[in-house]
């Protein structure tokens, strides 16, 4: 991968500088060489016109046992060295310091996310839109579903009202007859009985009464001998508790 690309300034006319002037003829060209590329890497590596003399020896600048080439660019005051470390005096007259490239470089970067977010944003902004209608449009479709829906059920409903028997309220009521005497829920046979007291017309007296004797003979069926003491009563009804009783003890103790 290429490194990013970088400028640094040199000066037209570097070869009349008076510094450039003084370096030997023979090391010139070389001399002046090494110094450009010592600029081109202070600028790469944002140091403000440091670095090592490992970092020039390691941009193939100087050739094994060329030392004389630093030490004749320090002569002529272009770089100072200290140890292990040179620097370029005059860097920061010339090229960019570390601040301003990433000044200038966040603010490239600012501009970009900038950039990203507007576009983001409209992006969102359109699917969000786009979005909304496409829900609102299902939703309003599912509302009227589930409108249609409700009004099924309610026409359902109004007809299973008209089919169902007049009697389904006597039922239901008997039933809780039955759950209050018997102590239990009427199983299926019971409950084809318990239908035909409530269709018989008898009356929540009279079929709590025939339990309670069905219960208390301890009866093996208790519908059954209910329906015999029920079916003993004038018009079909045992008015009182004694007389069921007495019917009963008279006429149907073999139920048991």
């Amino acid at each position: 991968m290429a490194a990013p690309s970088q400028y640094i300034r040199v000066d037209s006319a570097l070869a009349a500088n008076g510094k450039v002037l003084e370096i030997s003829d023979e090391l010139y060209l070389e001399a002046v060489g090494i110094y450009v590329l010592m600029l081109g890497h202070c600028d790469l590596t944002n140091t403000d016109g440091t670095l090592t003399r490992k970092a020039v020896t390691g941009a193939r600048g100087i050739a094994p046992g060329r030392d004389d080439l630093l030490d004749e660019l320090k002569r002529v005051g272009l770089i100072k060295i200290r140890g292990a470390n040179i620097t370029i005096p005059d860097y920061l007259e010339w090229q960019r310091s570390a601040d301003e490239k990433i000044s200038a470089s966040e603010r490239a970067r600012r501009a970009a996310r900038a950039k990203h977010c507007k576009t983001h944003a409209e992006t969102h902004a359109e699917t969000h839109a786009e979005t909304h209608t496409e829900t609102h449009a299902e939703t309003d479709a599912e509302l009227a579903s589930k409108q249609r829906e409700l009004v099924e059920q309610g026409e359902q409903a109004s007809t299973r009202a008209d089919e169902m028997p007049k009697n389904a309220a006597r039922f239901i009521a008997i039933t809780k007859v039955w759950e209050r005497v018997a102590g239990a829920v009427p199983s299926e046979a019971t409950k084809r009985t318990l239908r035909a007291w409530a269709e018989m017309g008898y009356s929540d007296t009279a079929i709590a009464s025939a339990l309670k004797r069905a219960r208390e003979a301890k009866a093996r069926s208790p519908a059954a001998y209910a329906t015999a003491i029920l079916r003993s009563g004038d018009d079909g009804e045992a008015v009182t508790f004694d007389g069921v009783r007495v019917s009963d003890l008279a006429r149907y103790d073999g139920i048991a």
